[in-house]
């Protein structure tokens, strides 16, 4: 059962945040992703080599859920949900998992979120579901200084009743020489004790973004000493573009070369291939390469890795990616190599509620789709909303209007969708000064 990746603070704190946590992340991995260390703000960022993952909320939208499918049999079949919920300031407060069991949804976890004065994300806690009520599973604690910068990152998890320190990452920045020091800890029951060390050496604009180097040390608790781990080097372009990357890992006496990365760009710098490259005692041979395709609005629209094998370059696993009129990712299809082709194997949808840009108020109460995607027919639940001077309007990604519809006081409206072609679409409910947007999908 594919379980949907949860681009959130927790899942980003707990294992990408202190994109630091080298003792859980392979080193390969890190040299792909040491640029996006710098945590001087809590973002989403994708974990799947610089492939797009939808935003929580954007200028004029908000990800109110999404939904995983796996494959199987040549069809579609559920898999698993999350939904969003917001507070008055558009700040992600609330989030459910669910999984689809046994022809019914039903619950698996549940994450809420805390914020200071700043909004900066200070407390996560996340809960499963037992079948009867709600356990505790753990909870990250975040400290900012007075620059809103993070400072302390706590790790606890759930014992039934408590919460129990596991590690910590604090972070030390000085900017006057562009340096940052990680320092991990972890939890011995009585006190934090040192795991792993972390100096980082780059240049700063606007945010300490550009790594040049990385040196990772782990404590030896015998004789109480730092001892290398790995390093990584780091070039960038003119444009402030990262064009190569070195992996060196300790032999205990020197540092031995393990990966080289080398990454080309378009001209409106999209990252389009990220080609891998290890030793064979003597030169540089091919290992694997990720190849990026993007759309005329700069979207990524594929991803596909690829492995060298006896001389050519042969399919591992790839993605493809939708998104609506604004920009937004709403499909994500992953595909697997059956050893001729790329096979679908998983995908997840994506649902927003699109907010006004103008000063134009939003209906009173949710509206709701379903089924969606939709194949024959789609039914609009107006919720408790009193329309009184209604129009339903369907556009299509072109931002053309293809359909419109008077709308009556009625609850449930019905869209026939059999001269439809297979997309996505945007719908917009206007009620005289009111107005509501979202987007559906037609599937074939």
């Amino acid at each position: 059962m594919n379980i949907l990746k949860l681009y959130t603070t927790l899942f980003l704190a707990g294992f990408l945040f202190p994109a630091l946590s080298f003792a859980q992340i392979a080193n390969d991995y890190l040299l792909q992703n040491t640029e996006i260390f710098p945590p001087n703000h809590i973002e989403l960022l994708t974990t799947e080599d610089n492939r797009p993952s939808p935003n929580l909320r954007g200028p004029n939208d908000l990800l109110l859920a999404e939904r995983g499918d796996d494959w199987v049999d040549n069809a579609w079949l559920d898999a698993d949900s999350i939904e969003y919920y917001y507070n008055s300031d558009n700040l992600l407060v609330d989030e459910r998992t669910k999984v689809f069991e046994n022809n019914t949804w039903a619950n698996t976890g549940r994450t809420n979120y805390e914020y200071d004065a700043n909004g900066n994300l200070i407390l996560t806690t996340s809960k499963k579901w037992d079948g009867s009520s709600w356990i505790n599973d753990r909870q990250i604690i975040q400290e900012y200084n007075a620059d809103n910068v993070p400072i302390l990152y706590i790790y606890q998890n759930g014992d039934g009743n408590n919460w129990v320190d596991d590690y910590q990452w604090s972070y030390q920045f000085n900017l006057s020489d562009s340096t940052a020091i990680a320092l991990r800890e972890d939890w011995d029951g009585t006190s934090w004790v040192n795991a792993f060390r972390s100096s980082y050496a780059g240049y700063y604009d606007n945010t300490f973004d550009y790594i040049t180097l990385v040196i990772s040390e782990a404590w030896d608790n015998t004789d109480m000493v730092w001892n290398n781990n790995f390093r990584i080097t780091q070039e960038y372009g003119a444009n402030n573009e990262w064009i190569l990357g070195w992996l060196e890992n300790w032999d205990g006496t020197d540092w031995a070369m393990s990966i080289r990365l080398t990454l080309s760009y378009d001209a409106n710098l999209n990252r389009t291939m990220i080609l891998r490259e290890v030793p064979d005692g003597t030169s540089w041979v091919f290992s694997s390469r990720s190849i990026y395709e993007y759309d005329m609005n700069n979207n990524q629209t594929s991803f596909l890795s690829q492995s060298w094998d006896n001389g050519v370059w042969s399919d591992s696993f790839g993605t493809l990616y939708t998104y609506d009129a604004y920009n937004n990712l709403i499909l994500r299809i992953r595909q697997n190599s059956d050893g001729v082709s790329l096979v679908n194997s998983s995908r997840d949808i994506y649902y927003y509620q699109i907010l006004s840009n103008t000063s134009q108020p939003e209906l009173e109460y949710p509206v709701q789709l379903f089924p969606n995607p939709a194949s024959e027919q789609l039914t609009i639940d107006l919720g408790d909303n009193e329309i009184l001077n209604g129009q339903l309007n369907v556009y299509n990604l072109q931002g053309q209007l293809i359909h419109t519809k008077t709308l009556g006081n009625n609850r449930l409206v019905l869209l026939e969708l059999t001269s439809f072609s297979a997309g996505t679409y945007c719908l917009q409910i206007l009620d005289g000064e009111r107005q509501i947007t979202q987007t559906f999908i037609v599937a074939r």
